[in-house]
């Protein structure tokens, strides 16, 4: 997909990683609307990618325990799993994002 407005009216294209196959065209679509209104009430819609929400600790511990839970044969990996990246043990980090993290946070 090809968008080809910026706010200032110059030609921009959007939306080049993810091209026809990757995307419905009727995803497409709304997209595109979405840029125009945004374009619209004064807004830059390039401004707008790139800002993915950082994952935090207690994010990716949800991920993990849920994607391992598969191999897990009985009830009580998936309980002290939970016990031990949940509150219990990891409150002071939980909500802390996973890109700021570093070896001296669990000793504080």
């Amino acid at each position: 997909m090809a968008f080809h407005v910026d706010a200032k009216g110059r030609q921009a294209e959007g939306n080049r990683d993810r091209p026809y196959p990757a995307i419905s065209l009727s995803d497409a679509r709304e997209i595109a609307t979405g840029y125009r209104t945004t374009i619209t009430k004064g807004g830059d819609p390039s401004a707008e990618r790139g800002k993915d929400t950082v994952k935090t600790f207690a994010d990716c511990a949800a991920e993990l325990i849920a994607t391992k839970s598969r191999e897990w044969t009985n009830a009580k990996h998936r309980y002290n799993w939970e016990q031990t990246l949940g509150d219990s043990y990891c409150k002071a980090i939980r909500n802390r994002p996973v890109n700021t993290a570093d070896r001296t946070h669990p000793k504080r």
